[in-house]
């Protein structure tokens, strides 16, 4: 009896122990959680780049709707409702749409590992992790040098970031090397691919039309798609980006890339601007190529090899993939599982849109 006794009483001990501790770890998680996203908000609004100036209240006024400073005059919010714009606070929870399944878009290795049978995307060559080397490729390399022997042209992307962040260009002509068109020598590229850990892929060649456009850089399409509530793939924008002068060998918009909204049914693209000027452009501003109504080459196919992957992932609700057109056909090159907001609203507010509305049911 007094055996019973005890046990119930060290139980009873326990379950208070364990209650305070709980209590405890979510008081810190709380906190925890209250101190990250100020210092997301303080750092990706209130410090993000500034290429406009903007009165001392109202940017104030803005960080407080969630809003960068330059979005008051990208959006033209001194005529427009800014309560029909969707912050960029909530552009933060749209990555949690696909919650666990982040990873297999995020992570440049599992992505390829897992989608390399449903669609066409580039082979992953090597890893360099924090300069030491791992080889990925069927031909079995051992080092960077005597890759690009097999590969004159590859692209190191590190292996968790996006935008266009971090990426290089590596080229071999004639026994020289280039890195983003500047020549270096074998010993500096290895110590530049030493601070992160990369993934090496081919460099995949763009269709003839894009080339025209702006030739140094890859310039990428953006198709956004998500399952609607009847499971239905959902296309609501599709936007090209443009490299330019100032981003130089990528079409990262942060950088001074241009971009401009696709027509989901036929394929033509429309007028182009940036996140530095207030202009719609019809033609590239730094080459003077035509830009608008020009037609995307295997736009169709594009749409259906694309559906069809993300029908036999009902998991993922949402995916913005990176499209390349080739010749021929075109390339995956990589798949996010969110999509910068701002990049499309500065064609239109999202609040009350078919995306707008997926997103406030979603997370």
């Amino acid at each position: 009896m007094l055996g019973k006794l005890r046990y119930k009483f060290v139980l009873y001990i326990k379950a208070r122990i364990d209650k305070h501790l709980m209590h405890k770890q979510l008081k810190y998680q709380k906190k925890y959680n209250k101190q990250l996203n100020f210092n997301t908000w303080y750092y990706q609004i209130v410090t993000s780049n500034k290429n406009f100036n903007l009165s001392f209240f109202k940017r104030l006024k803005m960080y407080k709707k969630g809003f960068k400073s330059d979005d008051y005059y990208l959006y033209h919010l001194d005529i427009n409702n800014i309560d029909n714009y969707m912050s960029d606070v909530e552009r933060w929870k749209t990555r949690n749409v696909n919650g666990i399944y982040n990873l297999l878009l995020d992570d440049k290795l599992v992505f390829y590992d897992f989608f390399k049978n449903m669609i066409n995307t580039p082979s992953n060559l090597c890893l360099l992790d924090f300069g030491k080397y791992y080889s990925l490729a069927e031909k079995k390399c051992k080092s960077l040098g005597e890759l690009l022997y097999m590969y004159s042209k590859v692209v190191a992307k590190p292996v968790t970031s996006g935008g266009g962040a971090g990426v290089h260009i590596i080229e071999m002509i004639d026994d020289d090397y280039f890195v983003n068109g500047i020549n270096r020598n074998l010993k500096y590229i290895n110590t530049v691919l030493q601070n992160n850990r990369f993934v090496v892929q081919p460099y995949i060649e763009q269709h003839h039309y894009s080339n025209e456009i702006f030739a140094k850089s890859a310039n990428t399409i953006r198709v956004i798609m998500f399952h609607d509530d009847n499971d239905n793939i959902i296309i609501p924008y599709a936007l090209h980006r443009f490299g330019s002068d100032a981003s130089g060998y990528v079409d990262n918009v942060c950088s001074g890339g241009y971009f401009g909204l696709i027509d989901i049914s036929t394929g033509k693209i429309g007028k182009i601007t940036s996140y530095k000027g207030l202009d719609f452009y019809s033609s590239h501003p730094d080459t003077g190529a035509r830009i608008e109504g020009i037609s995307v080459p295997h736009w169709n196919k594009v749409k259906k090899e694309l559906s069809d992957a993300m029908k036999n992932l009902p998991y993922i609700k949402f995916i913005a993939w990176d499209v390349l057109i080739t010749e021929k056909d075109f390339c995956v090159i990589e798949a996010n599982t969110s999509t910068g907001l701002g990049i499309l609203q500065i064609f239109e507010p999202l609040k009350k849109t078919e995306l707008g509305k997926f997103y406030e049911n979603n997370w």
